[in-house]
């Protein structure tokens, strides 16, 4: 019989170090969703990085490039043709965060790590290393980029000022095969050289998903190279599921810094105005990542039997695009905090931006949209009379292909639209109703941010509403419109002669103004195909206390110090000075173990320097939380019980009048029979080329048991026919079954593994996209483990088998 005896004394410190830190914390909406910056594409996870890790060169308060690894660099000037070899001199005053020392084979690892054989695979920076040949180690400090055209010869390179990709360790990441680190690779602890350093509990605290803490790195190498300094020794980025609990901790003092919501920063706003001697302070302008958000078109028409390719036809994009009020949606969507689209590079780099004529603009008129379809064949009406039908045998030409539908068929199509961002949502919901008036029929796929990129970059939708964010240098953005992203960064899989040529023209001119005309070219045709319709620029929306830091800037007069810099060495944090004053209060969280459904204790004690009256939050970590007033002497004192059998995350939150302070601490609640076993499920090599209906798809189960029990397995296969269910002896070296299924349709299957050892029990799940035809389309596959007592942790590891290039031919196609 399993018996845990618990006892906790609470000890009150007569000083405490770790509280005492003086701490810069950075609120946040989106947790990251990759420590593994060759895997991570949210915004957030890109500013992580940029603390973790160095770049070449960073951008300064006004978005030029800037030394950071690089102290200098220049075209060599004796290499043919003139610009085709870059030179980076170095410095030698950087260390990796474990000390070893950073060196040029750093960097040409890094590089090297990515061209050639692996660059399919290493697809997060291809739009800076598609042009690289090869790198040259000339000393311990000087590296050469040598550059090249798609034909393989030598050529001159445009942005070699502005490689804005992480410098990565050799010593760490030689270890990781290329496609590890693309698609699966956790990266635990991330290893940089950059400003601030990550600890032994990161991993845990991503999976986690309230917190990352990180450390200010002493030895960083731009206090010795740039006298640089950064005077606060931690950094915690804090994430919040409820945006209404940011602006509460804002206001009273928990978080330093956030970026809010439009709605909930027109709250604040209004908020501000009734209490005009607040110490906060605000800012709203358009972000130096040139942010946009458009609706994407799927311009492939290998898309699948579901999806409706009337949207290949160039008439009915334009009228989309006539049909969308952008205004409507700047100002009733975004408060007012945004600034009408047009094209995928922002009004924040005005040299680069192009806005169309008059005569080319896609202006707001449900009129013009209307006549545009009844010109080109989409004159027939539903039996409701209120979506547009195509008439029999109605042709158009898009590209090099012209498109035959014998049958009339409605103007219908499905809009994928991710769950977790709202204001895509609100999009949505409004161009339901405004596309309707012109006769277009909108339906909403909502799926969570994993099965989006599945969906989307496999290729497999009408259209979705997506965001864009690049550096102030325009080849990043102009590359995902080109062909050459559609093995990776492609989000509506458009391709255009016309548009390539100017790509790869801006790639190797080096004259700033014919490469402008080359760029702003993209731009026109870009717009023209209405492939993407850009509808606004959003603005960051931030709102910091003055009463804690000062030295945060004029944002709007130099964009590069706002907190969406995640080019490394952001300046904001090398001018914030702490606030002598108000002294913060100390907060510290007892860990608690015990077992499950049995009230716990969980003790805690705060301490204000000041004797200011002090409130908390303790949340749980299983959805849980209490709020009260700390007593006179300090001590908190809670009753709890957890239900399952896992590691949970708690934390404290310790409030003043105009302060806060955070502890976090684990509950480790254990089952009456110990540990839940560890399980795995895996597709069998063979069947990853048989991810289509009908075909007999291999499966292992594979885990351990720490305890040695019998295991009890069983697999949902997620369309309703019998389950496999095994009962395994587990081993020294753990367990191991297998089985096959076939699907009877194409669909997204959600497959259950629940493994348990009589007293608790694991569950994870697999998502399949399974295909109608036989090998027929690109497929992908995301894994998602949930972990122990199905505390959900989401882990996506998308497999792709990218599209063979292939040339271009006239083709007819006639549909069904």
């Amino acid at each position: 019989m399993f018996v845990l005896v618990f006892s906790v004394v609470p000890i009150k410190p007569t000083a405490n170090a770790d509280a005492a830190i003086t701490t810069l914390r950075i609120g946040m909406i989106e947790p990251i969703d990759s420590l593994n910056p060759f895997i991570g594409v949210n915004d957030n996870a890109y500013i992580f990085y940029g603390l973790v890790y160095d770049f070449l060169m960073c951008v300064d308060e006004d978005l030029n490039p800037a030394p950071n690894l690089a102290l200098s660099w220049h075209v060599v000037p004796d290499e043919l043709p003139l610009g085709s070899v870059w030179q980076y001199n170095l410095t030698q005053n950087a260390y990796w965060h474990d000390g070893e020392p950073f060196d040029a084979d750093d960097v040409v690892f890094t590089f090297n790590y990515q061209i050639g054989l692996n660059w399919t695979d290493m697809w997060a920076y291809q739009p800076y290393t598609v042009l690289v040949d090869s790198v040259e180690r000339v000393d311990e400090y000087t590296v050469r980029v040598h550059y090249k055209d798609f034909q393989g010869n030598p050529a001159p390179a445009s942005y070699g000022a502005s490689m804005m990709l992480p410098i990565v360790p050799e010593h760490y990441w030689s270890k990781i095969l290329p496609s590890a680190a693309g698609f699966s690779h956790t990266n635990p602890k991330p290893l940089g050289t950059g400003p601030f350093i990550c600890t032994d509990q990161t991993y845990s605290e991503f999976l986690t998903g309230d917190r990352l803490i990180l450390y200010r790195n002493p030895d960083y190498h731009g206090f010795t190279d740039f006298g640089w300094d950064i005077k606060f020794e931690r950094l915690i980025l804090e994430f919040y599921l409820e945006p209404s609990a940011l602006v509460t901790d804002i206001q009273r003092g928990g978080i330093d810094i956030a970026e809010l919501s439009p709605p909930h920063y027109k709250n604040l706003v209004d908020w501000l105005a009734a209490n005009p001697t607040s110490s906060i302070g605000i800012d709203n302008s358009l972000k130096c990542t040139q942010y946009s958000k458009e609706i994407s078109i799927c311009m492939s028409d290998q898309s699948g039997a579901d999806t409706n390719l009337l949207r290949l036809d160039p008439v009915v994009r334009q009228a989309m695009a006539h049909a969308t009020n952008k205004t409507f949606i700047c100002d009733a969507i975004f408060k007012g905090y945004a600034e009408e689209g047009a094209s995928i590079i922002s009004p924040i780099s005005p040299y680069w931006y192009w806005e169309p004529s008059p005569d080319e603009e896609y202006y707001f008129s449900v009129e013009k949209a209307n006549e545009l379809l009844d010109s080109a064949g989409y004159n027939l009406w539903d039996d409701d009379h209120k979506y547009r039908k195509s008439t029999p045998g109605l042709s158009f030409q898009w590209q090099d292909k012209t498109y035959t539908f014998p049958d009339s068929k409605v103007l219908e199509f499905e809009v994928v639209v991710e769950a977790e961002l709202y204001e895509d949502l609100e999009v949505y919901n409004y161009l339901e109703e405004a596309w309707a008036e012109c006769g277009i029929k909108l339906t909403p796929r909502v799926v969570n941010s994993a099965l989006w990129g599945v969906i989307v970059y496999g290729g497999y939708f009408d259209l979705t509403i997506t965001y864009w964010s690049g550096d102030p240098d325009p080849n990043y953005l102009v590359y995902i419109q080109s062909t050459y992203s559609l093995n990776g960064w492609s989000e509506n899989w458009y391709s255009s002669p016309l548009y390539d040529e100017n790509y790869t023209n801006s790639l190797l001119e080096q004259d700033p103004v014919q490469r402008q005309e080359y760029i702003r070219n993209c731009q026109y045709w870009d717009y023209i195909d209405a492939a993407f319709i850009v509808y606004c620029y959003p603005h960051g929306c931030h709102a910091w206390r003055n009463d804690h830091y000062t030295g945060w800037g004029d944002w709007k007069a130099h964009p590069g110090r706002s907190l969406a810099n995640f080019w490394s060495a952001n300046p904001l944090f090398f001018d914030l000075e702490p606030v002598v004053g108000n002294a913060p209060p100390i907060a510290l969280l007892d860990n608690v173990a015990g077992p499950a459904n049995q009230s716990l204790t969980i003790t805690a004690y705060a301490f204000d320097p000041d004797e200011d009256e002090m409130t908390y939050r303790l949340v749980f970590g299983d959805g849980a939380n209490v709020s009260g007033t700390v007593p006179s002497d300090g001590e908190i004192s809670v009753p709890h019980s957890f239900v399952n059998a896992t590691t949970y995350s708690m934390e404290l939150m310790v409030y003043d009048e105009n302060s806060a302070d955070a502890a976090s601490a684990p509950a480790t609640i254990i089952g009456p029979g110990g540990n839940a076993p560890v399980s795995n499920l895996r597709l069998m090599p063979d069947s990853f080329e048989k991810l289509s209906a009908g075909r007999d798809i291999g499966f292992t189960i594979t885990g351990k048991d720490i305890e040695d029990d019998t295991v009890d397995v069983r697999l949902d296969f997620g369309d309703s026919t019998a389950s496999f269910s095994d009962t395994i002896w587990d081993t020294e070296v753990g367990f191991e079954t297998a089985t096959d299924h076939a699907f009877d349709t194409d669909s997204d299957y959600t497959l259950v593994l629940t493994a348990s050892d009589g007293h608790n029990t694991t569950v994870m799940t697999l998502v399949l996209a399974i295909t109608e035809e036989e090998g027929g389309t690109p497929w992908m596959l995301i894994l998602g483990i949930v972990a122990v007592a199905a505390v959900v942790v989401v882990v996506a590891v998308f497999l792709i088998r990218r599209k063979g290039a292939g040339g271009r031919e006239e083709e007819e196609i006639r549909l069904p």
